[in-house]
């Protein structure tokens, strides 16, 4: 079986470096992992790796990853450490497909990666370490220069683990959440937290406490403010217990975040404009992998659609939404739907089980910017899908319009007369792509005299065509007759009590006259005239 091996065909320094042939591995997904010889921790305080990589990129669908992991039980389980890279961001050639013949990187085509992890992140005190590559149909990867080391204890180590919050926003006040933890020895008692919006100006907060080592504690942060759009929130620490901090590293970090525009309805979005996310819309992308991204593989009208590429997705069980901004409508309409294209088709481990959950689209509403959702759509499986008996073992892209579905979505009983914010929630369980276009937001005003007299005929005079609405389903309407003005019958449409709130009539083929119209009810007839020029 192909694995990690020797070669001298590339290396960062000297003649020889570590590879896997990627490029010739047809199994999908298979794994590998070069283990070190068992690391005594004990009396350190963390773990420290070094090591050059040279990989480049196969195609847009090939995203081999790449993974730094550890195990405390001699190679039965494997933990990962938090480094795992793929598809761009593993990428050393400036992210350049190499697809025709293996990956030889050249000189200029390695990187350097550093990776410290704490002990206060360790289970054990012997481990071994790994470099894990995940095969997904793709290139070359190459490993020099491998180096570990441990670190000794240090007195003042603050590290920013997370920034927890925000995430979207509505308003122009941000609250930061961070969670923060001890990696020193020294109890932490005293810290300087430092923030920004953007370029802005720095806030500051003065943390006082009592941390014990590898304890951690969650900070709200004086609230900031900023405009509507897309912003990045940086966020770090200085002053450890009035001192140095002695391994600043981790002390940094930077989140996206979004504060939603209010805007009126309608809202449409087709993605044919190169910008993603699309003006006034956002992505919330919590693991930072995969998540929605514009294509023009394929549409159901334009260019260009919105895909989310399961089938590529190195993890299962993730979350990633796309974000409508907040919608006003105005008090007097009748109706707001929503409605949008999709196209899907199954994975290779379709039907799934329960161990084996499916890839799903949730439509969820929100009128308080996020903190709680109404599901107006759901589904997963044989009902997601769109193309059947398809070649699950390679990425889907839907080939034409018949392998789309439009969906519409009556949102006012849901929402009554409030603002609110629609957010399409892509599950993936690595099964397929997901593809959405044509999003429209819109509202309905009914005609005043439709709403009074509960059904409407227009327009009137017509040409070819007239439209009879109802204001609400007419459940006891039998049947619709339309005469001319000798009596003669011309059209009739029987419906016994299942018709629709707008019934089409084409009456393209009749001369030009005067018409009489009869809606007949089980308990009335109505008699309308209408007049064909």
């Amino acid at each position: 079986d192909i694995s990690w091996e020797r070669t001298t065909v590339a290396a960062k320094t000297g003649v020889a470096s570590m590879r896997i042939n990627g490029f010739e591995n047809s199994n999908l997904r298979a794994f590998d992992i070069f283990r070190s010889p068992t690391i005594d921790i004990t009396a350190s305080d963390s773990l420290y790796i070094s090591f050059d990589v040279a990989y480049a990129k196969y195609s847009s669908e090939g995203v081999d990853t790449l993974e730094v992991v550890y195990s405390p039980d001699c190679g039965i389980t494997w933990i990962a450490t938090g480094y795992k890279k793929w598809g761009t961001a593993l990428a050393t050639n400036g992210g350049a497909f190499v697809s025709s013949t293996p990956f030889i990187p050249t000189a200029a085509q390695w990187r350097n990666e550093r990776i410290r992890i704490s002990k206060c992140n360790i289970t054990g005190n012997k481990i071994l370490v790994g470099i894990k590559f995940t095969n997904n149909f793709g290139q070359d990867c190459y490993i020099d220069n491998l180096t570990i080391n441990t670190l000794s204890n240090k007195q003042q180590n603050t590290q920013l683990v997370s920034i927890n919050k925000p995430e979207t926003l509505c308003a122009n006040n941000i609250a930061p959440e961070i969670t923060l933890s001890n990696q020193g020895s020294d109890i932490l008692k005293t810290l300087t937290i430092n923030y920004k919006v953007d370029d802005g100006l720095v806030t500051t907060y003065n943390y006082t406490g009592a941390l014990a080592r590898c304890a951690s504690e969650i900070i709200n942060l004086t609230p900031v403010s900023a405009e509507a759009g897309t912003h990045i929130l940086t966020i770090y620490t200085s002053n450890p217990n009035g001192g140095a901090d002695q391994f600043m590293a981790n002390d940094t970090l930077r989140k996206p975040f979004t504060i939603s525009p209010i805007v009126d309805a309608p809202v449409t979005e087709g993605f044919e404009s190169t910008t993603f996310p699309p003006d006034n819309w956002a992505v919330l992308n919590n693991d930072g992998s995969l998540s929605w991204e514009r294509t023009t593989s394929a549409a159901k009208s334009g260019i260009a659609s919105m895909v989310i590429r399961n089938f590529d997705y190195p993890v299962a069980n993730t979350a990633d939404k796309f974000i409508s901004p907040v919608i006003n409508f105005l008090p007097s309409v009748d109706s707001v739907f929503a409605s949008f294209d999709y196209a899907y088709a199954a994975g290779a481990q379709f039907p799934g089980g329960s161990r084996l959950p499916m890839d799903t689209l949730e439509i969820q509403v929100t009128q308080d910017c996020g903190q709680t959702f109404t599901t107006i759509f759901k589904k997963w499986g044989l009902d997601l899908q769109t193309v059947l008996n398809v070649n699950n073992s390679i990425p889907f892209a839907p080939a034409s319009g018949s392998s789309w579905q439009n969906v519409k979505l009556y949102l006012t009983p849901v929402i009554g007369v409030q603002s609110f914010q629609v957010y399409f929630v892509a599950k993936s369980n690595k099964q397929n792509n997901l593809y959405v276009d044509n999003i429209n937001i819109y509202t309905i005003t009914l005609p005043q005299r439709l709403k009074d007299q509960g059904y409407l005929i227009y327009p009137n005079p017509f040409t070819g065509s007239l439209l009879i609405q109802h204001f609400r389903p007419p459940a006891d309407l039998q049947n619709i007759s339309i005469y001319n003005s000798l009596g003669q019958l011309v059209w009739q449409l029987k419906v016994n009590g299942q018709a629709n709130t707008q019934i089409p009539v084409n009456l393209g083929k009749l001369a030009p006259g005067v018409y009489i119209v009869k809606l007949n009810y089980m308990d009335k007839t109505i008699v309308e005239r209408i007049v064909k020029h």
